[in-house]
């Protein structure tokens, strides 16, 4: 990122996260049921093998030592737990760690770096009732 730091330093940048940007993945009944185990390791298997070409076996099995702390968490049914440990990683990998590294870049270089997590509503709003349920 050195090469980009001219350039960095001549904006002033706001980025942010919505609560849960992988949210529209899912099927309606994903969101409110939840995943059985099986749907959840092909989800898993598939997002691992498209973004890693080499070793996914080993990106999925560090994310799942990562985030498998649901089980302990969540309240809810075995579903919700795979349902909401899915939608984790996927957020995070997807959308939140480029996010998060991009601002990091970009506050070492100019102090007027604004970063925020957006929560608000959209026309798909019985997608969203799972994060009330859950």
């Amino acid at each position: 990122m050195k090469h980009y730091t001219s350039m960095l330093q001549q904006f002033d940048m706001m980025s942010g996260l919505t609560e849960m940007e992988s949210y529209n993945l899912l099927s309606d009944v994903a969101l409110v049921v939840g995943l059985t185990e099986n749907e959840f390791i092909e989800k898993l298997n598939e997002f691992f093998n498209a973004k890693y070409e080499r070793l996914p076996e080993l990106a999925r099995t560090k994310a799942m030592a990562y985030y498998r702390t649901w089980e302990k968490a969540t309240s809810g049914s075995p579903a919700q737990g795979y349902r909401d440990t899915l939608l984790q990683i996927l957020s995070d990998a997807r959308v939140a760690a480029p996010v998060v590294r991009t601002a990091q870049y970009h506050c070492n270089v100019n102090p007027k770096s604004y970063f925020y997590v957006f929560q608000h509503g959209t026309n798909y709003a019985n997608r969203r009732t799972w994060i009330q349920q859950s």
